[in-house]
């Protein structure tokens, strides 16, 4: 079993409900005051309560695995990351009343956590959800979507002490995209050509090598033309570095670990992409 501690047991039920009705009493009691930490443990430890409570029941109930159980996570953290700005619960008490200590400290540390959580999932193989997997339309991979879609939306607003880093945080964001897409790569090519999911095997794997020359270049090719349709150079130009990263590539790695149609496929798929490219994408004027 995965969960061997059930905190609800005993006397815990009456324990954690008093717990609860202690904080929301505090933070009723103390309206106006300086509650940062205290919302902040209070929320992230109550939230982390509900969605080990609710994995277990469901576990215990139903027999759902290690990749269900974490699904349940990446949804319970990536949706209140998005609730807490809709009128379902950004506008209720008490994120109203402490929408400063909501704005500068929970959402963050709880970003902080829905980023680890996708993060997290990058070493599942996918073998517990192999009889019904599709790329993209899977219990974990729709709700690491939700969590990276929640993150995103949450550093487009950010609190007062991240205010300067936005593009270190979007960068890191993006880092963690591109890795999260190449694992739902590998897990494809796992449950469905029995390659072994291990990360040495799989960048020694003829059908992984032309695979993510395929996908970088698709995803070089959504940033650079992005980039000239919005006149965003950065954005333009790690496309174009991408694209670079994978002509070296495809010359000094594929060439020697791909087998002919595999390479021929490739080769094939990143010029086309690389001619688009160059005719419908010109790089964005630097801003003077």
């Amino acid at each position: 079993r995965m969960y061997n501690i059930h905190p609800m047991e005993g006397f815990g039920l009456i324990s954690w409900m008093s717990a609860f009705g202690a904080f929301l009493y505090i933070l009723k009691a103390r309206q106006g005051e300086n509650l940062n930490i205290t919302n902040t443990l209070g929320f992230i430890g109550f939230l982390s309560l509900f969605c080990f409570e609710y994995a277990l029941f469901i576990n215990h109930h139903l027999g759902f695995n290690f990749t269900w159980m974490l699904s349940l996570w990446l949804l319970f953290f990536g949706g209140s990351l998005l609730l807490v700005h809709t009128k379902l619960l950004g506008k209720n008490w008490p994120f109203t009343v402490y929408q400063s200590a909501y704005q500068n400290y929970v959402l963050p540390v709880l970003s902080i956590l829905t980023f680890g959580l996708v993060l997290r999932t990058i070493s599942i193989n996918g073998n517990d959800m192999a009889e019904f997997y599709i790329p993209f339309l899977n219990p974990l991979e729709i709700t690491s979507i939700l969590c990276l879609f929640a993150i995103y939306k949450r550093i487009g607003n950010p609190s007062h002490i991240l205010k300067g880093y936005y593009t270190t945080l979007i960068s890191l964001l993006g880092a963690l995209g591109f890795i999260f897409l190449n694992s739902i790569l590998a897990r494809s090519l796992h449950l469905y050509v029995d390659v072994p999911y291990r990360w040495y095997t799989l960048f020694n794997h003829g059908a992984f090598l032309a695979g993510t020359s395929i996908l970088w270049t698709v995803i070089a090719l959504t940033l650079i033309l992005c980039g000239s349709r919005i006149l965003h150079r950065s954005m333009w130009l790690t496309g174009a570095t991408l694209i670079g990263v994978v002509v070296l590539k495809l010359f000094f790695i594929d060439m020697s670990n791909v087998d002919m149609l595999a390479k021929t496929i490739s080769f094939m798929a990143v010029g086309l992409l690389l001619i688009g490219v160059g005719y419908f994408s010109p790089i964005p004027p630097a801003k003077k």
